[in-house]
């Protein structure tokens, strides 16, 4: 699953609950890009994200998410 977030927030990258627990369910890696970098987020690492508690509203469906956050390190090669 590939993520292009459009900016930074104290060095750290927010997903939506809801995608990480697919790619955990289905065993998948994300890979996150933002400008030209990316990082990929392997099902060990999305699993050590850190849930913000903030509840946010979709503007499609009326349904809440939460996002989850993770360090920014582009590049991050680990499964190569």
């Amino acid at each position: 699953m590939r993520i292009r977030v459009k900016k930074l927030f104290n060095n750290c990258v927010s997903i939506r609950d809801y995608l990480v627990k697919q790619a955990i369910e289905k065993k998948e890696n994300i890979v996150v890009c933002f400008k030209d970098k990316r990082m990929i987020l392997t099902p060990e690492r999305l699993k050590q994200g850190k849930k913000n508690n903030l509840k946010l509203q979709s503007k499609w469906g009326g349904k809440t998410y939460d996002l989850i956050d993770f360090e920014w390190r582009p590049n991050d090669l680990q499964l190569f």
